[in-house]
């Protein structure tokens, strides 16, 4: 199913180390959330929200809320 969303991957240069990219959804692999934004309970639906659950959901809810979703295509996480 073509899905039409912009992958990080896909968005990496080596032009602009500190690229940063506002974003729709994210994956769980490695989230850099703001304490204060899971205080004031933006934290990950365990229901559906436009479509999307869990740390995919995480944007859309904060974004209901006034809150922005932003990634690094450039930083590079290793996950083991």
């Amino acid at each position: 199913v073509e899905t039409h969303r912009k992958q990080l991957d896909r968005l990496r240069s080596n032009e602009e180390r500190d690229l940063v990219v506002e974003l729709n959804g994210v994956g769980g692999t490695a989230l850099m959330v703001e304490a204060d934004i899971h205080r004031v309970g933006i934290n990950f639906p365990a229901f559906v929200i436009d479509n999307a659950i869990e740390t995919e959901g995480l944007c859309r809810f904060a974004e209901r809320n006034g809150v922005k979703c932003y990634g690094m295509p450039n930083l590079e996480v290793w996950h083991a």
